[in-house]
């Protein structure tokens, strides 16, 4: 590449080097923007959601009756140890009920500041840009519990196949 300021972006040759890495790193950074854009929509609708429940206190009132009410259909032909057990998850369910639309906003929130970073890091990855952040967006990508789309595959598979070309010596060693 060229250090000389004078010569536009579009007239910079790439070494066969990063030639090869460029095409090994385009497809799973492209897997990797889909699968953050797919996250931040899912995530964008549980920041939603939370917020509309929070601001709408009949919603938890509603699940409490309902929730009640199941539990007293279930309690007919309990013995008294399983009665017991019942009421102790109904305990457990009042405890944390008022703050499940907090936690809803807040992990939807948390999403969406990983889906732009999945989405920057897959750009980047195409890029053969900013390595550490191209290997943590593949393993945030791949991990259930923090990206949605994980739970379908698609995580898991765009964030491992990800940070297998990204391991790669060639790969790793055209990065700027």
């Amino acid at each position: 590449m060229s250090n000389d300021p004078d010569v536009p972006k579009e007239q910079e040759f790439l070494s066969p080097a990063e030639e090869r890495a460029t095409a090994r790193t385009s497809a799973p950074g492209i897997a990797l923007i889909i699968v953050g854009v797919l996250n931040g929509l899912a995530a964008l609708y549980l920041f939603v959601d939370g917020i509309v429940i929070m601001r709408s206190p009949d919603v938890v009132q509603q699940q409490r009756e309902k929730i009640h009410e199941a539990a007293q259909a279930q309690e007919k032909g309990l013995s008294a140890e399983e009665k017991k057990q019942l009421e102790s998850q109904l305990k457990f369910i009042e405890d944390i009920l008022p703050w499940m639309p907090q936690g809803i906003a807040a992990s939807g929130g948390i999403g969406l500041l990983i889906a732009v970073l999945t989405v920057l890091g897959g750009a980047k990855m195409r890029a053969l840009q900013s390595y550490g952040l191209c290997v943590a967006s593949a393993v945030l990508t791949a991990i259930p519990c923090v990206s949605p789309m994980a739970c379908c595959l698609l995580g898991e598979i765009a964030g491992v196949w990800a940070l297998i070309v990204l391991t790669s010596g060639s790969v790793r060693a055209a990065f700027r």
